[in-house]
């Protein structure tokens, strides 16, 4: 008998969950260990800048939020506004961003896409940048409020 019922009811439960009302629930991760948690997102109180520089001579890497990043193509850089070196070729100011908060072990799978998701439901752009322990999201300024209203709405929990 429990397993009828159990049967009956798990199809539909499984529907609902990883249905169109998803979203509705608290987003949570699932550690190695078993653990869950809900995720957490700290603003960050800084206005950021994403620039294409002719090279890094300019540039503290020990200022706070200094992301470097160089290809074949390019040096690009995004730090805080008031940072921007004078050696810019190309820089586009007016970005907002949060961090996943906490350290994020590599064995954790769809975090980026489940909130980009969210987000572009919203028609929100995003740019991240990922470092060892975490993740960085950025929005534009005048979409930042409405992204972590969007999050919070979400499960998210924002600090």
């Amino acid at each position: 008998r429990v397993r009828e019922t159990f049967n009956r009811i798990s199809k539909p439960l499984s529907v609902f969950w990883n249905g169109p009302y998803r979203r509705y629930f608290c987003f949570m991760v699932r550690t190695k260990k078993g653990r869950k948690y809900a995720m957490e997102i700290k603003r960050i109180d800084y206005d950021f800048s994403v620039c294409k520089v002719t090279d890094y001579s300019q540039i503290d890497l020990e200022k706070e939020f200094c992301f470097t990043g160089r290809t074949d193509e390019e040096k690009s850089l995004v730090c805080i506004t008031d940072d921007v070196p004078e050696n810019v070729l190309e820089c586009d100011d007016g970005w907002k961003a949060f961090r996943l908060q906490g350290i994020l072990d590599f064995s954790l799978i769809g975090i980026l896409s489940q909130l980009s998701t969210l987000l572009a439901e919203n028609k929100i752009g995003i740019f991240t940048i990922s470092t060892y322990n975490t993740d960085y999201v950025l929005t534009k300024k005048e979409n930042f409020d409405r992204a972590i209203d969007v999050l919070k709405r979400a499960g998210y929990e924002v600090i």
